[in-house]
């Protein structure tokens, strides 16, 4: 039987990757992609010497939320249809094109719910999925 020595639990929280629902990953990259767009907006006006060292993070950051996002496997069909939803739309609003390793990357891991995301998307169940 485990003991729990009082703050240890939280204290290991901190040192283990914490299982994420696939909003909060979502959440994770639109926050860093939005932090990162913000700071690039500002390229002009500001002159901070702090200014590229932040905006190079903030590009890191959303890099590895975006793969966190691509790499995770869906719970169950509500955790697919948003991740697929959230992804179309990053896609199309993306001026560069994405990398078609991401997207078959993206594929694979929503492979196991395409019936139930052809519902959702009102077509007819593909065997491309």
């Amino acid at each position: 039987m485990d003991t729990v020595i009082p703050g240890k639990k939280n204290m290991l929280g901190l040192f283990t990757r914490s299982d994420k629902t696939m909003s909060s990953k979502i959440a994770s990259h639109k926050r860093f992609r939005t932090k990162r767009i913000a700071l690039d907006g500002r390229h002009e006006q500001t002159k901070l010497r702090l200014h590229y060292p932040m905006l190079i993070y903030f590009r890191w950051r959303e890099k590895r939320a975006y793969s966190h996002l691509l790499s995770s496997k869906p719970a169950n069909a509500e955790d697919a249809y948003e991740k697929l939803i959230y992804l179309m739309a990053l896609m199309t609003s993306t001026a560069p094109p994405v990398p078609l390793n991401d997207v078959q990357h993206a594929v694979t891991t929503l492979r196991p719910f395409g019936s139930h995301l052809a519902k959702a998307l009102g077509s007819r169940s593909r065997r491309c999925l």
